[in-house]
């Protein structure tokens, strides 16, 4: 039983939500049982709905302040959940992560810790004030995390945030979707680009 949380999630788009989504998606589909705690970033959306035999469980946001969202109700809500998984993936950046870390070493639930950006805000002395706390609420859950991971090997090693914790950090690609060909579609568009009836040596060996 696994708890994922984060800002946001389908179908906001992101890159970070795309990931998540196939992360939790995937592992529901290995048997896994999962829930999603997010925000509530569009009021036609249900507070609770399963998609793809995921639950997802949305929280109403007092305001949003730049990409972040003031959840008042996060704290309880996180604890009632934690309290009935066996795992916590915290997907961050994410404002409140000294919230889930401190939940996570009161119920001694295991947090596994999914980095997936340096937080860096526009210029401006309150922004700056933002980014601070925001940095030093990810680094507390950093702290408690078992493991914290990242998308390559490149940014961990680059990443300004990671390096302190890169005795137990792992690079980890995201997941990719790679759908069989439409051949339908494949023949419509060599015929949208005069190939067709015109030969193909093979893979990589491009059209004669």
């Amino acid at each position: 039983r696994i708890l994922s949380i984060l800002t946001y999630y389908h179908p906001h788009w992101t890159g970070l939500t795309t990931i998540a989504r196939r992360i939790t998606e995937g592992l529901a589909a290995r048997g896994h049982a999962m829930t999603v705690l997010t925000t509530r970033h569009d009021r036609a959306l249900p507070e609770i709905e399963e998609v793809r035999g995921v639950r997802v469980v949305r929280l109403n946001p007092l305001l949003f302040v730049s990409r972040g969202a003031i959840v008042p109700v996060l704290p309880s809500r996180a604890w009632a959940l934690a309290a009935d998984h066996d795992l916590v993936h915290l997907h961050t950046p994410f404002p409140e992560s000294f919230v889930v870390a401190a939940i996570c070493r009161r119920q001694r639930r295991p947090l596994l810790m999914t980095h997936y950006g340096d937080l860096v805000m526009p210029a401006g002395a309150f922004n700056r004030v933002i980014e601070r706390a925001v940095v030093a609420s990810m680094t507390a859950a950093a702290r408690t995390a078992g493991r914290v991971t990242t998308l390559s090997a490149d940014y961990a090693a680059a990443s300004a945030f990671l390096r302190p914790f890169a005795g137990k950090l792992d690079a980890i690609p995201p997941p990719v979707e790679s759908p069989l060909p439409q051949m339908t579609e494949v023949a419509a568009w060599r015929r949208a680009l005069g190939l067709s009836g015109r030969r193909q040596d093979g893979p990589g060996e491009g059209v004669e």
